[in-house]
């Protein structure tokens, strides 16, 4: 098959980078695959010797005037191209109309990629702008029905995209990690001395951009709850954002500046070698329709990585972590919880170490891009046939 990726963020986004795996992988399984990239945010992805990469410019702001050349640009490029399929990531105006332009007047069927519920996500508030959230709620449902079929990457968004379409038009898939970098063997040693990091000190690392949406407050709330009771912990904070100066000033309230360390963004290839100097991994989340419905890519690299983890009973995080079994699930968000499930695994190595492992097997058996693409390409065929 001949498919094109039409896709709606910036190069540095994650919903960039997995578009990039799962077009590497279904190009791995001989189809044609062309994906369409933005010239937006740092560029993270450099080339593919599997599928082809397009970049386009775009009217950088206003952001109206972004969204509008986006969408028209993107929209005469995809129709450029020959294609079986076109598959859009999001259901939003810059990716989803020119997918559903193109599909429609080339006659190729239409999938849609739904990773995140813009109507409750990031920075919308239904409370306090409940028409801009009704418009967007409306926007996402009208564009599922102008697709053909919707890869959903967590029950909350099956459910909702099978009020619009058929069940059997509708795969839930995850996200995944890249076997390629997580496959060689990462050693902790490196990093802990390039963070300063002593033999008898314990490392907790959060890795992740630093958005007020990441919950990573919850975390740093909970670090004077560890301190008080291990106070040779330390926190690493992995990732970059525009959060970064609220959760300094944060701990300069929580008195826990001196513990915790902001290590900046780091290249994606180097990201196994920080989770592999953790002895906690900690995966902050809570209760709201933001985390209900996404599924945080930090979940299949956790795991991937083998180390304890502890995080919230919220969304796909329930579904896939077992409390004592694989992860410790905390089901509050009380940040003295959250600190209890941390000092659980710090004081019990070999439990710890047992969770990590179980963890690492549940990510090979089934978060894989070369796993997830095999369920997406029986997706197109199943696709086709009913179309």
């Amino acid at each position: 098959m001949r498919v094109c990726f039409t896709n709606f963020s910036g190069l540095d986004e994650p919903t960039t980078i997995n578009a990039f795996h799962l077009a590497e992988e279904i190009a791995a399984r001989g189809h044609e695959v062309t994906m369409f990239l933005p010239k937006i945010g740092r560029k993270y992805i450099i080339c593919s010797k599997k599928a082809r990469m397009k970049y386009f410019g775009v009217i950088p702001s206003p952001r109206e005037l972004r969204i509008i050349s986006h969408a028209t640009i993107q929209t005469f490029q995809v129709l450029r191209q020959e294609f079986d399929v076109v598959q859009a990531f999001k259901p939003l105006i810059q990716s989803a109309l020119p997918a559903a332009i193109a599909g429609a007047l080339k006659r190729g069927i239409r999938i849609l990629y739904w990773d995140d519920y813009e109507t409750f996500g990031q920075r919308l508030d239904p409370k306090s702008n409940p028409l801009y959230t009704s418009l967007i709620d409306r926007l996402e449902k009208a564009f599922l029905k102008m697709f053909n079929g919707v890869l959903c990457v967590s029950p909350f968004l099956a459910n909702v995209a099978k009020t619009v379409l058929a069940s059997k038009r509708v795969l839930l898939i995850p996200n995944g990690f890249d076997k390629a970098i997580f496959g060689k063997r990462s050693t902790g040693r490196i990093v802990r001395k390039k963070l300063g990091i002593k033999n008898r000190e314990n490392l907790i690392v959060y890795a992740g951009g630093l958005k007020p949406w990441a919950d990573i407050d919850l975390l740093i709330r909970a670090m004077p709850h560890v301190i008080s009771e291990m106070p040779n912990t330390l926190l690493a904070v992995v990732g970059e954002g525009e959060w970064k100066n609220e959760l300094s000033k944060l701990c300069r309230r929580l008195n826990v500046s001196d513990k915790v360390i902001f290590v900046g963004g780091v290249p994606h290839a180097e990201v196994p070698d920080y989770l592999a100097a953790t002895d906690v991994l900690a995966l902050p989340l809570r209760n709201n329709m933001f985390n209900r419905a996404r599924f945080p890519n930090r979940i299949a690299e956790y795991m991937a990585a083998g180390k304890p983890i502890v995080t919230n009973k919220v969304g796909v995080a329930s579904d896939i972590f077992k409390d004592g079994y694989n992860a410790v699930v905390v089901n509050s968000e009380a940040p003295e919880e959250f600190a209890h499930g941390i000092l659980e695994m710090l004081a019990n190595e070999e439990k710890a170490e047992k969770m990590g492992k179980r963890a690492k097997e549940y990510a090979y058996r089934n978060l894989t891009w070369d796993k997830i693409a095999s369920k997406v390409e029986e997706f197109y065929h199943k696709i086709w046939d009913l179309t």
